[in-house]
């Protein structure tokens, strides 16, 4: 028997970002997904090395299928102590962990802007762990 969930995704996925066009490849798998469920999609911006973020933001947005809706969270300052936040945290300081309490689903998976979920077999993994059917 699945189990039911109470928030309005099924599954959500944080991504925390320096600016990396890399960022569109890992937003891009979790689109390419075949998963009927509603996944939310959070993207926290530790820095934006490259100032192409606004560019990337528009490219994700008019690409999302309609089962996805992305979150953007720029603080406008890092939390990580390399880029003069104050947690020790290398990659992204504490958005991390400010996203997973933020996410509206009780299935939270992680990606680096530089990394990607192989086509389907992260969600099945995923439900799979967690006994939903897709």
């Amino acid at each position: 028997m699945s189990k039911p969930f109470n928030g309005r995704y099924q599954l959500a996925v944080v991504i925390v970002t320096v600016g990396r066009e890399s960022l569109l490849r890992a937003v891009r798998s979790v689109f390419s997904q075949q998963f009927s469920g509603n996944i939310q999609i959070l993207i926290g911006v530790d820095l934006d090395l490259s100032g192409q973020l606004p560019r990337y933001r528009q490219i994700l947005d008019q690409e999302r299928p309609a089962n996805v809706d992305i979150v953007w969270l720029d603080l406008g300052y890092s939390t990580s102590k390399r880029h003069g936040g104050v947690h020790d945290c290398y990659y992204g300081g504490s958005l991390r962990s400010a996203l997973t309490l933020l996410a509206e689903s009780e299935l939270v998976t992680y990606l680096d802007d530089d990394d990607w979920f192989y086509h389907n077999i992260s969600t099945k993994c995923i439900l799979c762990s967690a006994n939903i059917r897709m």
